[in-house]
C-alpha cells in the first residue's frame, strides 16, 4: 500500500514560485504582441498557448479595456464577468488590463494582472493605480497568521476612502489565498 504524504511547506513554496515564473513568462510574451490592430481574442489565445506549452494544467485569461465592462474568457468557454471579449482590434488610445489566473505544472494557482497603454498614462489613471498599490501595501503589511480578513478589508477601505472611493459591499473575492484551488481561504471579506 502506497501512502501519499502532503507536500512539505518548502515544496509548496517552490511550486508557487514555479507557477509565478510561468505566468511572468506568458505576460512578457503578451507584452510583445500588444500593438494597435491586434484583436483581443488573439491575445487570449496566445496567452493560453504559452501557458499550456509551459505546463499549466488550468488557466483563466481575462482581457478588458476602458470602459471596463467585461473580462475575457477561459478555455472551455467559462466567462469571467459574464461577457465575451470585445472583438474590436486594439486602438492607440486604449487602456488595457490583462489578468491571468493559472494552475502551474504542480497545480498551484497564482494570479497576475497587468495594465498597458500605447501612450502615456493619464494623470487620473496613474493616481488610481497608485491608490491600488497603496491599498495592497496596507493589506500586505497586516498579513500574518491569526489576522482576520476583515482587518485586511478595513485597511483597503481606509486607503480607498482617503482617495474618495469605497470597496464597501463588494460581492467578490477581492482577496483570497492561493494553493491548489484558485480561491482558497482565507477569503476577504469574511474569513
Amino acid at each position: 500500500m502506497m501512502v501519499h504524504l502532503p507536500p512539505r511547506r518548502h515544496e509548496k513554496v517552490a511550486a508557487l514560485r514555479h507557477s509565478a515564473t510561468v505566468i511572468k513568462g506568458a505576460a512578457e510574451a503578451l507584452a510583445g504582441l500588444l500593438l494597435p490592430g491586434v484583436r483581443p481574442a488573439e491575445l487570449i489565445a496566445e496567452a493560453h498557448r504559452s501557458l499550456r506549452a509551459d505546463g499549466c494544467i488550468d488557466a483563466a485569461v481575462a482581457f478588458s479595456r476602458t470602459p471596463f465592462q467585461g473580462l475575457g474568457c477561459r478555455a472551455g468557454g467559462w466567462l469571467i464577468g459574464g461577457t465575451a471579449p470585445d472583438p474590436a482590434p486594439l486602438a492607440r488610445d486604449d487602456l488595457i488590463v490583462i489578468e491571468m489566473d493559472i494552475a502551474g505544472p504542480e497545480g498551484y494557482w497564482v494570479e497576475l494582472r497587468r495594465r498597458y497603454r500605447f501612450t502615456a498614462f493619464h494623470d487620473n489613471e496613474r493616481r488610481f493605480w497608485e491608490m491600488r498599490c497603496e491599498a495592497f501595501e496596507a493589506a500586505f503589511a497586516l498579513m500574518q497568521p491569526g489576522v482576520d480578513s476583515g482587518e485586511l478589508e478595513a485597511a483597503i477601505n481606509a486607503v480607498y476612502h482617503r482617495h474618495g472611493y469605497s470597496n464597501h459591499g463588494q460581492v467578490s473575492f477581492h482577496a483570497h489565498g492561493t494553493g491548489v484551488n484558485a480561491v482558497e481561504a482565507p477569503t476577504c471579506p469574511g474569513a
